[in-house]
């Protein structure tokens, strides 16, 4: 280009450039040469950044599902008791009590869980535990047999035939026949009680083998009494009889009570005088019987003592009423008569 005025060549100068127009500039250019030369970089880690991100909601939703089918078994019956069997079964005690409490606590009624429940107590011998959870399967199915039998299992390992015979009491017909050899009927005592002029011979027989206890004087028959042979020969004097039978399972019957009054001789082979009356003190009792063993006691059963070689015994003072006892050889039998002295 040349100057209109003077006809000089004139050069032109470029644009002013600012510094950050040259850095920008740079900048930009040196960013272009980076994308070409390594532009397949970020492709991939935007690839591996989705992956990363896929697997975080993967394995969230994974724990999501585990709790979900978990919370979900929880709160399944039949599966929390079938896993409980399953531990019973192979005697992993402690698991096969958290599953059936879990599946009680979705039916806190079912018999089944309960019952299950209780078998493990029983099978770790936790019978304190057990027993309440039997109790409460029998309130509400009083026809369980199951339960029945796991609470007579318990009683008869503790040795407490008390409360075998206290359950079977109160059950019913059904129960009771399932049951039948632990109830000890009561027994059948002749003759029946009242006031007599002559010795009286008291029979006694026993259902299912039992064998019949009994005592004189009101108290226990079995905890205080006699073994009651085929016959009790009774003499003079008043008797508050008691029987009762015991079963082969240790199952005690209901009580049987009868009352004598003797006013006539005592049995064959017995003699005793005087009879029975006001004495004043020093005075002496004779006592002649035939038997291999003689006895005596003053108002109980309990530490009959040997009647002495002559015979005599001295007559204590105050109230007391004398027992005398006799067991013949080779005879099941026993000879029992009495009096009662006051003596001042």
């Amino acid at each position: 280009m040349t100057c209109p005025a003077c006809g000089a060549e004139v050069r032109l100068v470029p644009d002013y450039e600012s510094l950050d127009d040259l850095l920008a500039g740079r900048y930009n250019h040196r960013e272009e040469e980076t994308e070409e030369e390594s532009g397949w970089f970020f492709p991939v880690k935007k690839a591996a950044k989705a992956a990363a991100i896929l697997l975080c909601i993967l394995a969230a939703a994974g724990v999501f599902l585990h709790f979900y089918l978990d919370s979900r078994k929880r709160t399944d019956y039949d599966y929390q008791l079938k896993e409980a069997q399953t531990c019973l079964d192979e005697g992993n005690y402690l698991d096969a009590l958290t599953h059936v409490r879990l599946a009680l606590k979705v039916r806190p009624e079912a018999e089944e869980a309960r019952l299950t429940e209780a078998e493990i107590l029983i099978r770790q011998k936790d019978y304190e535990s057990a027993l309440p959870v039997l109790k409460a399967v029998i309130s509400l199915n009083p026809a369980s047999l199951e339960a029945f039998e796991a609470l007579i299992f318990i009683y008869d390992e503790e040795g407490n035939t008390a409360a075998i015979k206290k359950l079977l009491d109160g059950a019913d017909e059904v129960v009771r026949s399932e049951f039948d050899d632990f109830i000890s009927d009561p027994p059948v005592v002749i003759p029946s009680e009242g006031v007599y002029y002559k010795a009286v011979t008291v029979k006694g027989r026993a259902e299912k083998d039992a064998v019949i206890y009994y005592s004189l004087d009101g108290t226990d028959p079995v905890a205080g009494g006699r073994l009651l042979g085929e016959t009790l020969s009774l003499g003079q004097g008043d008797y508050e009889l008691r029987f009762a039978a015991v079963n082969e399972n240790g199952i005690v019957s209901d009580l049987v009570l009868r009352s004598f009054t003797v006013l006539g001789a005592d049995p064959s082979g017995l003699s005793i005088s005087p009879a029975s009356g006001d004495y004043d003190a020093g005075r002496q009792i004779l006592v002649t019987a035939e038997g291999s063993d003689v006895r005596y006691a003053f108002d109980s059963l309990q530490g009959a003592e040997a009647i002495p070689a002559d015979g005599v015994i001295d007559m204590p003072e105050g109230r007391h009423t004398l027992y005398v006892f006799i067991y013949r050889e080779n005879e099941d039998l026993a000879v029992v008569a009495s009096r009662t002295y006051y003596v001042s």
